[in-house]
């Protein structure tokens, strides 16, 4: 499958059914990281789906080969290796739920592309066919887990990058990120417009806003959403 985002052309993935496609997110992940970081660390592509933000990050001689990656379906791990030798990218891929299967290692950078959005916005969403999403319904719990134990894999004054999406609780997980780590720092932030096929349950999304679990604005008859990438510092 060849990727079109801008960071990703010419990649050539295997993206099975199961598995997480890139996203925008992606591409600002890898931005932020490729802004922030000059040279090479150990780095942990944690949810790693295809494995192409740790590929990208290899590409641009920033990992301290190999690069670790994990995720917790089976697709995910074989479309990790999968990619990652057919980029010529040395990884140790492990399978397992968050931080579970790297128990006693430590990293200079850990990178979540774990999910972190709600529940329900990913059940009517197009970026969730066949894949399973369990962050909550205010979308904040995986991103909360990763904040609250990062601590345990990063090496003195190691440092976390994580999206922030509007389809979450945002507020929460900054305030969690604030209190857990010296420093938080916004990286980047983009607007995107809703997806056209979503506009169908915007009675539910006016809901969830209305309750506080996420948020977006609308602007000339369109729903604008945003994603922000966040680096915190031991």
């Amino acid at each position: 499958m060849k990727i079109s985002l801008k960071n990703f052309s010419n990649i050539d993935l295997h993206i099975p059914d199961g598995v997480f496609k890139p996203t925008e997110t992606s591409n600002l992940l890898v931005e932020s990281v490729l802004e922030t970081i000059k040279s090479p660390l150990k780095i942990l592509d944690l949810g790693a789906g295809s494995g192409i933000v740790g590929i990208i990050l290899g590409k641009s001689k920033i990992v301290k080969f190999p690069l670790y990656a994990s995720d917790l379906s089976k697709e995910s791990i074989n479309a990790i290796q999968i990619n990652c030798d057919r980029n010529n990218i040395p990884v140790e891929v492990r399978k397992g739920s968050l931080f579970t299967p790297w128990i006693g290692e430590c990293f200079d950078c850990i990178i979540n592309d774990i999910s972190g959005i709600s529940e329900s916005v990913a059940s009517i969403s197009p970026w969730f066919d066949n894949i399973s999403c369990s962050s909550g319904v205010d979308g904040s719990d995986l991103t909360i887990s990763v904040l609250a134990n990062a601590n345990k894999y990063l090496h003195p004054k190691g440092s976390v990058f994580f999206p922030v999406i509007s389809f979450s609780n945002t507020e929460k997980i900054i305030e969690f990120a604030k209190r857990n780590f010296n420093e938080v720092m916004l990286i980047k932030r983009r607007e995107w417009p809703l997806p056209k096929t979503m506009y169908k349950n915007i009675a539910l999304l006016k809901e969830l806003k209305d309750k506080g679990y996420i948020d977006f604005k609308e602007s000339f008859g369109m729903v604008i959403c945003y994603t922000e990438i966040y680096c915190a510092k031991l």
